[in-house]
């Protein structure tokens, strides 16, 4: 069976060698065959369309360690619809809860407080006072449960929803934020054309790209590009994150992979905490 890149070749070469037939049958004037050779033309295109849409389409492994489901997947599963929970909010109070420039950015220590609180769209529900709730429910922030990394029991947080992210993808993201930022300089979230997190630590750039287990029969192509172009970027100093540990087996191909629930031993193991807090800004 030809691979997609062959079939592509053999397609534009047919298409070239049509088109070359074609202005010689109307040069030459030879209408009765340039008719029948497009009825046959036609056809042939039919079947080709027909055939495509039969063909069964190769899907991508799903590896998933059932043992590692049975332990974990329990906590992995990491929001709870719960009718109860979702926040009547008010309308929008303007536009200063939108990100920058397509991404996040860490407050400098002369933002206000409103601006401050709405520079990330993930907060824990605990601790926060009744005019941060307030200010949250008016932008839109929504009340949901989601485990921890690296814990095993539901929290409640608001989180603001991302037009192109799932909440889990969000929620895992700026939890990883909320983890690095002692550790690391120059954090940056969701820039366009980027990975999730980039970031740099002693002169180095690293990224961190966040998967979760949802259309993975899909998703080989899109993640073999992806681990390429990463690997020509950042060497070894990139990872997925996959949002739930019973899949990891199945990123395993394209990189290395790290489950929500390795993410503290991996930063004590590949990072250290300086001196003084490292300047952050997204």
């Amino acid at each position: 069976m030809l691979s997609d890149k062959d079939e592509e070749f053999v397609f534009l070469m047919g298409a070239l060698g049509i088109m070359i037939l074609l202005i010689v049958l109307i040069t030459t004037g030879l209408w009765p065959i340039l008719v029948l050779f497009l009825a046959v033309l036609v056809c042939l295109f039919c079947f080709y369309k027909a055939h495509h849409s039969f063909r069964t389409v190769p899907e991508m492994r799903t590896d998933v360690d059932l043992e590692t489901l049975d332990k974990y997947d329990e906590n992995d599963e990491l929001i709870k619809e719960d009718p109860e929970l979702n926040v009547q909010s008010s309308p929008a109070r303007g536009e200063d809860a939108e990100p920058q420039g397509g991404y996040w950015k860490f407050p400098s220590p002369d933002t206000s407080a409103d601006d401050a609180l709405l520079n990330s769209p993930l907060h824990l529900a605990e601790g926060l006072t009744p005019t941060q709730v307030s200010t949250l429910e008016r932008q839109e922030y929504a009340l949901k449960e989601f485990v921890p990394l690296g814990k095993t029991r539901r929290e409640k947080f608001y989180i603001q929803e991302q037009s192109s992210e799932s909440f889990e993808h969000t929620f895992v993201v700026h939890s990883l934020v909320t983890k690095l930022k002692p550790y690391v300089q120059d954090l940056e979230v969701q820039c366009p054309q980027q990975p999730d997190i980039v970031f740099f630590y002693k002169g180095h750039r690293y990224a961190l790209e966040v998967e979760t287990p949802h259309h993975l029969p899909h998703k080989h192509a899109r993640l073999s590009r992806k681990a390429q172009r990463l690997t020509k970027e950042y060497g070894v100093r990139w990872w997925f994150v996959t949002t739930r540990s019973a899949y990891a087996k199945t990123f395993h191909p394209y990189g290395q992979v790290l489950t929500r629930n390795q993410i503290d031993s991996w930063l004590k193991e590949t990072f250290s905490l300086p001196a003084s807090p490292p300047l952050n800004t997204i």
